[in-house]
């Protein structure tokens, strides 16, 4: 897929890095009608999974993506990171260039999770099991009674797989 040039998307965006709000700005190539109904006004569409959408035919861009070429001059080549979280925050200070591993690093629990993150239910034995996905393989912590225990033993075990500004 051909992304717009960054000069491109400095003519059609105007980026606030203190809000992250990411505005479209008038245009000349465009009817009055455009400009009266989008100039100025903040993007904010969302997306199925909560990330910032721009529609830029025949493309449906994410704003984080796009507010990565208009600050750094240059698209983005691996995933844009935003560090707290949320994934509608696009202040400049919350976005990073990671990796896709370091990315699912900064992950939460999945909201269906009943447990703490790197807890999982084992059917099989009745216990709880403590693990951690890193680089395409699985590092298991053990099996516990109680999801406390084994969310104790993630803590103590998993920083030395999390090495850095991702752990």
């Amino acid at each position: 897929m051909k992304h717009p040039a960054p000069s491109q998307l400095r003519e059609l965006f105007d980026y606030d890095p203190e809000t992250g709000k990411l505005t479209w700005r008038r245009r000349l190539d465009v009817g009055e009608w455009w400009n009266t109904r989008y100039a100025g006004k903040e993007i904010t569409a969302l997306d199925r999974h909560g990330y910032v959408q721009v529609k830029l035919r025949p493309h449906t861009l994410r704003a984080h993506r796009i507010i990565w070429a208009l600050v750094t001059g240059q698209w983005p080549t691996l995933d844009i990171d935003h560090i707290n979280g949320s994934r509608s925050d696009n202040r400049w200070v919350n976005l990073r260039e990671v990796t896709r591993s370091q990315n699912t690093l900064n992950r939460h629990a999945p909201r269906r999770c009943r447990w703490s993150r790197g807890v999982t239910f084992h059917k099989a034995s009745g216990l709880f099991r403590a693990y951690l996905n890193i680089n395409a393989r699985q590092v298991s912590f053990g099996y516990h009674k109680t999801p406390e225990e084994a969310a104790a033993a993630f803590e103590a075990q998993a920083p030395e797989y999390l090495r850095g500004e991702h752990a």
